[in-house]
């Protein structure tokens, strides 16, 4: 082992050590201090039954310290989370918080980058994106804040239906009107504009062909 890993090992035994001891004094204590005024439990009771707790942390502290070597390994952290010195006199709560934040921020690379492979961008300017959509994963992850069936999070069953019957699903997103809209469109029709079947509001009420259209007007051709 090196000089430098033997240094860093030594901090996070310090801070393993740390955490165990701001545990054992504002929760473990006082439950088993309760407990003995019910239970009539003596101090080797005490004395065996924080032994137990203890390995039982140190456990959780060493699986989520080898998660965090991973992350730092891979990359996945910033300057100051990586720093071990910005742990020393943060609780494990503070540290927790942390690696569920940097759990966040990989997961929601990961749906970005799978939504782009399942979608084609068709048209965007400062005003409008059009989107098609090709997967449930870029459904749901461009119908974000709407309450449409095909972006739902855990089903994607009314997507896969769309799909099935040859229809063509594409997402306006108005950037200055803060909206979008769900383009259901017939994949039949030479002219997609022209296959419009229906379109929906982001609260999953139907808005009127013929209303969308002339709203939209100057964008119909990115439909085609």
């Amino acid at each position: 082992m090196s000089f430098q890993k033997f240094i860093t090992e030594s901090a996070w035994d310090d801070i393993k050590e740390r955490w165990w001891q701001n545990i054992l004094r504002d929760e473990i204590k006082p439950y088993f201090i309760k407990l003995q005024r019910v239970s009539g439990r003596s101090q080797e009771d005490l004395s065996t039954y924080i032994e137990r707790q203890k390995a039982g942390h140190m456990y959780s502290y060493d699986t989520i310290l080898k998660k965090f070597k991973k992350y730092k390994d891979n990359n996945k952290l910033t300057p100051e989370e990586r720093d071990i010195s910005n742990w020393m006199n943060k609780s494990f709560s503070d540290f927790m918080d942390m690696m569920r934040e940097v759990k966040i921020r990989r997961s929601s690379k990961q749906e970005r980058r799978d939504a782009k492979k399942g979608s084609d961008k068709i048209f965007e300017n400062d005003a409008i994106q059009i989107i098609q959509i090709n997967t449930w994963e870029a459904s749901r992850y461009y119908g974000k804040g709407t309450k449409w069936c095909i972006s739902a999070e855990d089903d994607r069953s009314h997507f896969d239906n769309i799909i099935e019957n040859q229809l063509t699903i594409l997402f306006l997103i108005d950037k200055l009107e803060k909206r979008k809209f769900a383009i259901v469109i017939d994949s039949s029709r030479t002219v997609r504009a022209d296959g419009i079947e229906s379109v929906w509001r982001e609260d999953d009420t139907k808005v009127s062909v013929d209303s969308f259209k002339s709203i939209y007007t100057h964008y119909l051709e990115y439909l085609v």
